[in-house]
């Protein structure tokens, strides 16, 4: 796994539509056959809400969160997009009083959430008989 950011910074969305083979090949290390890159793409959360005001008084306040997540598995032999997915989650209020001392962690959850939601939907393997 490479995490150098240099690798990748020429992807741009207008890049990705356009989805030329060449463009594709010259990502990430010479040697790698698939590169995969994920993106935050929108996070944010409020520090006071409520879902439910029947709930409220049991707790079901408090900070909530929401991102948006996307992500490409690039075929560098093939110069193929080989899949993309993207998520958009939101963490549901809750904790009241308490829950706002850690309005922060919000979005850590709805980052969590999404890359999560992105992964279940990544193609397995099939495996050779």
């Amino acid at each position: 796994m490479v995490l150098d950011p240099s690798l990748v910074s020429s992807i741009t969305q207008e890049a990705v539509d356009k989805a030329d083979p060449n463009w594709i090949r010259s990502l990430g290390p010479p040697d790698a056959r698939w590169v995969y890159v994920w993106s935050v793409t929108d996070v944010s959360h409020k520090v006071v809400t409520v879902d439910s005001p029947a709930l409220a008084p049991l707790g079901f306040w408090g900070p909530s969160g929401q991102a948006g997540m996307a992500a490409i598995l690039f075929d560098k032999q093939n110069g193929t997009i080989a899949w993309r997915n993207e998520a958009h989650s939101k963490t549901p209020a809750a904790f009241g009083l308490i829950g706002m001392a850690f309005a922060g962690l919000a979005d850590n959850d709805a980052i969590e959430a999404a890359f999560q939601e992105i992964t279940a939907g990544f193609p397995r393997k099939i495996e050779n008989k």
